[in-house]
């Protein structure tokens, strides 16, 4: 329903263009020769530009914590096996938080700006696949300690679980990635691809990104318990 609705949002877009155009608002006419060769041209760079790399490796974290089980066993009662997985847990913790520091404190910054500074370094760029990896690994040696994974086909099925459910979600990834590319190449003439995002649109696309992702997670986890 939710893509339906997505599809309309992209057909108003085209003819709001296109009325305004006609009035000489300052927009392209989506509707006009050259707005179709731009429309046709631009689909796949389009969907390049949507975050679908965040929401494969945030969908396949969440599906590892989810199925170690590393979370739910804060709720209930430990036994001896259950409290040994969570020191190990807090010394692998330990460890890489440490080994993160000794990187920025080392002579280079290795992981800090030039100026050893966290604006604009490697740590900040990186910081969601880092703070993905740690989650993701801490969950795999919870579930290992406690026996809840066996072999390395525990691991995958884990880390496609919820990926696999939301599979859907993809389709609206796309249509709203076609969306905003043609609100940004319609009425912001001053925008040049691959610069950042004016403030509306960015709000608008962590709206109709973010909402939709959400709800397909959460509908996921409910259906699977």
């Amino acid at each position: 329903m939710l893509p339906i609705i997505l599809l309309a949002l992209i057909v108003i877009t085209a003819v709001v263009s296109w009325i305004a155009n006609v009035y000489g608002a300052n927009c392209r006419n989506i509707l006009s020769s050259e707005g179709m060769r731009w429309m046709v041209a631009t689909i796949m760079y389009n969907f390049r530009m949507a975050p679908w790399h965040y929401v494969v490796m945030g969908a396949a974290t969440v599906s590892m914590i989810a199925e170690s089980g590393i979370l739910s066993g804060f709720s209930k009662q430990k036994y001896l096996r259950q409290k040994r997985a969570y020191m190990l847990v807090a010394a692998a913790l330990g460890f890489l938080i440490t080994f993160a520091v000794i990187l920025s404190l080392l002579p280079g910054n290795i992981l800090l700006s030039a100026f050893g500074t966290f604006s604009n370094s490697a740590l900040q760029r990186g910081l969601f696949p880092i703070i993905a990896f740690i989650l993701y690994l801490l969950s795999i040696i919870y579930a290992y300690s406690i026996g809840r994974f066996n072999a390395v086909s525990d691991v995958v099925k884990a880390t496609v679980s919820l990926p696999v459910r939301i599979a859907d979600y993809f389709i609206t990834l796309f249509v709203v990635s076609q969306l905003l590319a043609m609100i940004l190449h319609a009425f912001f003439l001053d925008f040049i691809p691959g610069q950042e995002w004016p403030q509306p649109v960015v709000i608008l696309a962590i709206l109709l990104y973010g909402i939709p992702l959400i709800l397909h997670c959460v509908i996921a986890i409910k259906n699977h318990e």
